[in-house]
């Protein structure tokens, strides 16, 4: 379905009109210079006056020192462990034979002569 739009009348605004112009400022005259200073004997006290803060040093150095790139980071070993909800894999023992004589131990080979020259 379309839906119709009902026209809406255009309204045309005129521009704004140019701000006025700034006039400009008057000319800055120079303080006068200060009275020149009185040359006596007594002791002139002088108030502290703080000082800025100093500049951070920095030590010369006559030859660039190269820096070691850091180490790679060590591959992270997990410890392998079975999931907690199995239990560990056991291995079957067979069970014990019933009463069974020993294995009788194999025939000693018989003993060959040495022949003496």
């Amino acid at each position: 379905p379309v839906l119709a739009v009902p026209a809406v009348p255009l309204v045309l605004v005129p521009p704004p009109a140019p701000p006025p112009p700034v006039p400009p400022l008057p000319p800055v005259e120079p303080p006068p210079p200060p009275p020149p200073a009185r040359v006596t004997d007594e002791p002139v006290i002088v108030d502290a006056v703080p000082l800025p803060p100093a500049p951070p040093v920095v030590l010369a150095v006559s030859a660039p020192t190269a820096v070691a790139p850091p180490p790679p980071p060590a591959p992270l070993l997990l410890p392998v462990c079975a999931p907690p909800s199995l239990p560990w894999p056991t291995v079957p023992v067979p069970p014990e034979p019933p009463n069974r004589p020993p294995p009788s131990p194999p025939p000693e080979p018989p003993l060959l002569p040495l022949a003496v020259f």
